[in-house]
């Protein structure tokens, strides 16, 4: 058994530098999801993309996409970890995905060059309450066969639940990884654990003694509790208020706040302004004025 005390690998900070540095953990961890033989895929063509922006909310900031794989055959996979509360989060997956899909075409370029776009996201929560399964995997069907649509087979999306997860160890890979995401000293006693989860586990044992990422990891996971606070704090004045222009007053007042105390929070244990602009994908200018 460790005796460090490890990271929690579901905070994004420490996710990222799991499974979007090492091509064999990142690998061994999509095919768990999708179903993938790692033997059939093991010289699989791929790279990891650049840091993507995007709009966390369609008139706000942006936001970095956690882990973004662009395979050899032009298929791209996007894999999200959220550990605070959305209500609106599956809409927000949707943009995400409308997101990838549509900007692979540069002017001019052609519908039959788009890709598929999967997308994978972690939750700690639980989302999806009318389902008792773990993983829940969602695309494009017709309405009356129930039969997936081939002609529109280029949107999928698979949720993780971890809060559904029992911390069993059965004989699927995605249990293993599941157990790892969520309770990842209960990995150390299994000795049948694939050598995909003993490398990431490792990998999380060495970050875990890096103090100045704890410091960064600590202020990260503060500022993620502090914002979902603001936030819920801003539904309920306008709830509280009764009126919809008081809800949107709430929600925009509850973003604002959220998003001060995330930067001061991030300051005062020891975030420089450039570390904070890379992390939040704010300008240095602005964080510069929310500081003061």
């Amino acid at each position: 058994m460790s005796s460090v005390e490890l990271l929690k690998p579901v905070v994004d900070v420490i996710f990222k530098k799991i499974f979007g540095q090492d091509k064999k953990t990142c690998l061994a961890f999509i095919c768990a999801v999708l179903g993938w033989d790692p033997e059939d895929v093991k010289e699989l063509d791929f790279e990891f993309g650049d840091k993507d922006l995007i709009p966390a909310y369609p008139d706000s900031k942006e936001g970095i996409l956690d882990v973004l794989v662009k395979l050899g055959n032009g298929n791209i996979i996007n894999i999200e970890i959220q550990i605070t509360h959305q209500p609106y989060y599956a809409k927000r997956c949707l943009f995400y995905w409308a997101h990838k899909y549509h900007t692979q075409l540069e002017a001019g370029g052609r519908y039959a060059d788009l890709n598929k776009v999967i997308g994978i996201h972690i939750l700690t929560e639980n989302y999806f309450h009318q389902y008792t399964e773990m993983h829940n995997e969602f695309a494009i069907c017709h309405t009356q066969t129930k039969e997936r649509v081939e002609q529109m087979g280029d949107l999928e999306l698979h949720f993780i639940e971890l809060a559904k997860f029992n911390n069993q160890w059965e004989q699927d890979a995605l249990s293993h990884w599941c157990l790892f995401l969520k309770e990842p000293m209960m990995i150390t006693d299994k000795l049948d654990a694939d050598t995909s989860i003993k490398r990431a586990y490792e990998e999380l044992e060495k970050l875990s003694l890096d103090k100045k990422l704890r410091g960064v990891y600590e202020a990260r996971l503060k500022a993620l509790r502090d914002f979902e606070s603001a936030v819920d704090g801003g539904f309920e004045k306008g709830k509280a208020e009764g009126r919809a222009e008081g809800k949107a007053e709430g929600k925009a007042e509850g973003l604002k706040e959220a998003s001060r105390l995330l930067i001061h929070t991030m300051h005062q244990n020891g975030c420089s302004i450039e570390q904070i602009a890379q992390m939040t994908s704010l300008s240095v200018g602005d964080i510069q004025k929310l500081l003061q």
